[in-house]
This record gives structure tokens, sequence and C-alpha cells, in this order.
């Protein structure tokens, strides 16, 4: 029988950093990758000060608008990151 996933988990770690930070996220699968952002925004006290992107699976995630604005023309695709939901990746998917 097919059950819905209601919550994913994710782990989320700063590269380059000693010692390690990270933070453990258990978030509604229905959410898209702008709350995402949001939310780990919240998890790090950060104040959304910068241009950001979600790298996932080779294909970009982020604000089309703002990404493609000074992009030249072979500049791989940027997709809508509030029109995909975090129960669109499988399971051991890796963001960066």
């Amino acid at each position: 029988m097919y059950k819905t996933i209601n919550a994913v988990q994710l782990h989320v770690s700063l590269e380059e950093i000693e010692p390690r930070i990270w933070r453990r996220l258990v978030l509604p699968s229905l959410w898209n990758l702008e709350q995402l952002h949001l939310v780990v925004q919240a998890a790090f006290n950060w104040w959304n000060y910068h241009l950001h992107e979600f790298g996932i699976g080779g294909l970009r995630y982020g604000d089309i608008d703002l990404l493609t604005e000074d992009a030249f023309d072979d500049e791989p695709r940027v997709f809508d990151f509030r029109k995909v939901r975090l129960r669109d990746f499988e399971e051991g998917s890796l963001f960066n």
C-alpha cells in the first residue's frame, strides 16, 4: 500500500568550517524550496543578505528573475524554486 510522505528530514551542514556546524530539520513534504531557504536562514540565524540557489541533481533552482538578470546565454537554466516541493526529490538527494 502506498503511503503519502508527510515530512522530510534534512541534515544541513556548512562546508569548510571546523568544527562542523550542522542542523537537522524536519519539514512538511509539501513545502517548496523557497520555504526551505527561509528555514535554513532561520536555523543558522542568518538574515537573507545574499543571493542564493539550490543545486540538486545537476539542476539549478532559485529565483529565476534574480539569477538570470545578468546571466550569459550558455549558463544552465534555472528552475523556479517556488514550483518544486521537498517531496519531489528522492531519499538521499544532495542539495548544495
